[in-house]
């Protein structure tokens, strides 16, 4: 039973699900996911529109952003326009601007399809890896990141999750500024990015990154929201009694809702007192 339950946990973490499998599973959070895609569709020139997704953890922000991912590569003007690269979930090893671009730059080769032009990234990565100089890893990394952008005649949509968590981390008080003139003069960069809460570094007027992105808040889920995620996760209806106390319950996070709805689905999970 451990064995099944572990397994099961594993095939609904949206990180490892596929494109279609994650397509499918997505039914609430939609408005969001359109407003987050309305920017992206436009044709922007050469200026972009870096957003930033704030909730609580499990409200949904892994799913919303793996959406975004998913679409881009599955629609084909999209496709043709943005590489979307995906950072860990926890990017803990990132301390400094040249081991943000590093990661980047690391992300990238796993994603990247192989290059035609015989071009290896994870050779590249290994000779990075040798500089001491910060400031010279953060140019050479950002250089070869831009580079496979001119290849492939995209623009990357760098998806960071927890960025509030990894400023604390960061020890060089120029790395924010660094990243703050990246954003605003490198057209070939577009950060959408989460965070579990608003924080000093996006609130603050003196900081690096105060003003930087259009900030999205996701907000509990309402009781039709959790009545169509229960049905979708369990593939069975829910009395309108229930959902009310399952919001209560759950205070409308979508993972609660949804890990409740597939551990108890099959179950006669029921409003009534015990």
């Amino acid at each position: 039973m451990r064995t099944t339950q572990i397994v099961i946990a594993r095939k609904h973490n949206p990180g490892f699900l596929t494109d279609d499998e994650l397509v499918k599973s997505f039914c609430v959070r939609v408005h969001e996911f359109e407003s987050l895609m309305e920017p992206i569709c436009e044709r922007s020139g050469n200026s972009n529109i870096h957003q930033l997704v704030i909730g609580p953890r499990g409200s949904g922000k892994t799913t919303l952003l793996l959406r975004v991912a998913a679409e881009i590569r599955r629609d084909p003007d999209l496709s043709s326009r943005y590489f979307p690269v995906v950072f860990a979930e926890e990017s803990y090893e990132v301390s400094s601007a040249g081991e943000f671009w590093l990661a980047c730059l690391s992300h990238l080769a796993n994603q990247a399809p192989p290059s035609e032009e015989g071009i290896d990234l994870r050779r590249t990565i290994g000779e990075l890896q040798q500089i001491q100089n910060d400031r010279t890893l953060a140019d050479r990394c950002l250089g070869v990141v831009q580079d496979f952008a001119d290849r492939e005649g995209k623009r990357l949509v760098l998806i960071v999750e927890n960025l509030n968590s990894m400023f604390p981390d960061i020890a060089d008080q120029h790395t924010g500024w660094r990243l703050r003139h990246t954003l605003q003069t490198e057209p070939r960069v577009l950060l959408l990015a989460s965070a579990t809460c608003r924080f000093r570094e996006i609130d603050d007027p003196t900081r690096a990154l105060f003003d930087q992105f259009r900030v999205l808040r996701l907000d509990p889920l309402t009781g039709r929201q959790c009545s169509v995620l229960w049905e979708t996760a369990s593939g069975r209806s829910c009395p309108p009694e229930t959902i009310r106390a399952l919001r209560i319950l759950t205070g409308g996070s979508p993972r609660l809702v949804a890990t409740l709805a597939r551990f108890g689905g099959n179950s006669n999970f029921s409003a009534d007192p015990l």
